[in-house]
């Protein structure tokens, strides 16, 4: 516990998680000056419809949480990752299918599609991803300032102990671990942006359902496959994660390519 006690996070630690939160901050506003300027047909209104969608479904899914994963559930982790994966993965796929399928009934450009998936992603790295590193670099700057022993007044012996395990944790953090994190952000965009197309052209083109069953399932796989990842106790986890996350990207990257030669080519 000595050690402990003495625990500070290096510059190292906290340069990289500055990094991040300033990746964080501009990836979804440099991914669509880029989409700006390669189409001038993308807008905005579907930036927003994503952001908001992701914003009231995380409400929902936060709702449904508390009703569906009790404590029985908690009890047995291989089921609350799963039922939690599926949470996100329907949930966040329903949405996109009703905000493509109603408010934005008369965006059908691939443009139109990246463009909600930024702002899906958007939110997503925002909301989640940002406040919780913000969270980690207070938490750092505290600890360098005034110590555990501060940090920890007032709290349960056993909840401190958890505390300041957790930031044991996120102090051990280097400028090779923030470089995959900012890869990993990068992905999950990349990723709701394919998931968007994927979706658009179930609603706009060929109108299979089956596009968004296999959009909820790669979803889910996506958001279940890492836990199982780190319970196996995988060598470079993040890097596994991400070349899961790859396979929908490029799934849906092909799938587009053979939709539009197809449409180019009028058979």
């Amino acid at each position: 516990m000595e050690t402990v006690q003495e625990l500070t996070f290096s510059g190292e630690a906290l340069l990289g998680y500055v990094l991040e939160i300033l990746f964080q901050l501009a990836c979804p506003i440099v991914l669509f000056v880029l989409l700006r300027r390669k189409s001038s047909r993308a807008s905005l209104l579907p930036l927003a419809a994503g952001f908001v969608t992701y914003m009231v479904l995380s409400w929902v899914r936060a709702l449904l949480r508390e009703i569906i994963l009790t404590d029985s559930v908690r009890g047995f982790p291989a089921l609350f990752y799963l039922l939690s994966a599926l949470l996100s993965g329907v949930l966040e796929e329903a949405g996109r299918y009703i905000a493509m399928k109603y408010p934005l009934k008369d965006r059908s450009e691939f443009e139109d599609a990246v463009s909600y998936g930024i702002g899906h992603g958007g939110c997503e790295l925002w909301l989640a991803g940002m406040m919780q590193t913000i969270n980690f670099l207070v938490w750092g700057l505290e600890c360098n300032s005034k110590g555990l022993a501060a940090m920890t007044a007032g709290m349960d012996p056993e909840r401190a102990q958890a505390f300041i395990q957790k930031l044991a944790d996120i102090a051990d953090n280097s400028l090779f671990g923030s470089l995959l994190m900012t890869a990993s952000g990068l992905e999950s965009m990349l990723f709701h942006i394919a998931m968007s197309v994927l979706v658009l052209i179930a609603v706009h083109y060929e109108g299979k359902g089956f596009l968004l069953v296999c959009a909820m399932i790669m979803h889910t796989v996506a958001n279940c496959l890492p836990p199982v990842i780190v319970w196996l106790k995988v060598p470079l986890p993040m890097t596994a994660e991400i070349i899961i996350t790859a396979a929908p990207i490029v799934f849906t990257y092909f799938y587009w390519k053979k939709l539009t030669q197809r449409e180019q080519g009028g058979g």
